[in-house]
C-alpha cells in the first residue's frame, strides 16, 4: 500500500492479527518493520471487509497526493484519516 511506504518505525502493536476497523489496520502497519511490504499485506488482509473499505480510502488518498511521508497524509487525507479513527 502507498500507506505503507509513508508508515513511521513500530510503535509496538501488538495485535492478535483480527484486524476489526481501520484504525486496527493503521496501528497495525505502525507495527511492520519498515520496507516490509508482507507485514503490511497481513495487516490488510487480516482486517474485516468493512475496515479493508475504509483503510482504501486513506491509502488511495495518499497515492494520489503521491505522499512518501506520514505529513504529507496527514496534510492531505484529513477526511479519510478522520473516517478511519471513527471505524
Amino acid at each position: 500500500t502507498q500507506l505503507s511506504i509513508c508508515m513511521p518505525d513500530t510503535y509496538g502493536y501488538q495485535g492478535n492479527g483480527n484486524a476489526s476497523s481501520c484504525l486496527d489496520i493503521w496501528s497495525c502497519l505502525l507495527a511492520c518493520p519498515p520496507g516490509d511490504p508482507s507485514c503490511a499485506d497481513q495487516c490488510i488482509d487480516s482486517a474485516s471487509a468493512f475496515a479493508q473499505e475504509v483503510f482504501s480510502y486513506v491509502d488511495q488518498c495518499a497515492e494520489n497526493a503521491n505522499c512518501q511521508d506520514m505529513s504529507c497524509v496527514y496534510a492531505n487525507c484529513f477526511i479519510p484519516i478522520a473516517d478511519c479513527l471513527a471505524n
